[in-house]
């Protein structure tokens, strides 16, 4: 696997956000994320579970997507928020 760049990991946090905003309100676990982004097109290589968990935080951090756990167990599944979906909409990000 080679190093990403810096753009690297910016269209890989917008390929997560807009996977996500496209199938609002559903969540996906982040290793599902990380398989389905090179083979559906979205990315040009695979990305790295580590590099797809980092985007992942930082696309919570700015509120645009949230992490919820499932109440009857510990698997965590990411999706889309309110404003994500509408920052994907408008042609904000």
């Amino acid at each position: 696997m080679r190093q990403l760049t810096p753009l690297d990991n910016e269209l890989l946090r917008k390929a997560l956000l807009r996977y996500l905003a496209m199938h609002h309100p559903a969540g996906f676990t982040a290793t599902s994320l990380a398989a389905i982004m090179q083979p559906r097109g979205l990315l040009d290589y695979e990305p790295t579970e580590e590099a797809t968990d980092s985007a992942l935080n930082l696309l919570k951090d700015l509120s645009l997507i949230k992490e919820v756990t499932d109440p009857l167990g510990s698997s965590a599944y990411w999706s889309c928020t309110a404003a994500g979906k509408l920052a994907i909409e408008r042609d904000e990000i």
